[in-house]
């Protein structure tokens, strides 16, 4: 029983934290705010006037990941890549 559970757990890691996402994976959710929090909030702080406008900002810009992660294709770029594009556009925008 230990086995098919330890299997079941990595087939739920497999792809990258886009694609989970896409795949509606929770496990990706997580995987991505220990993956790229620290990328997204330095990022974001470095444009912003205020701790609480960063922390809005980040929560925004992890809201567009989740919805824009189907759009991903690791053929045309990396993940970081895709990310830091949505980073961008979300501090243009704002």
């Amino acid at each position: 029983m230990m086995f098919s559970d330890s299997r079941t757990k990595q087939k739920a890691t497999t792809g990258t934290v886009l694609q989970r996402l896409a795949q509606s994976d929770q496990t990706a959710i997580q995987d991505c705010i220990e993956t790229y929090g620290d990328l997204i909030w330095a990022l974001v702080r470095a444009k912003t006037a205020s701790s609480e406008e960063a922390e809005r900002l980040t929560s925004e810009i992890f809201n567009d990941i989740w919805k824009c992660a189907k759009l991903f294709d690791s053929n045309k770029c990396a993940e970081k890549v895709f990310i830091a594009a949505i980073v961008s556009r979300r501090l243009i925008v704002h």
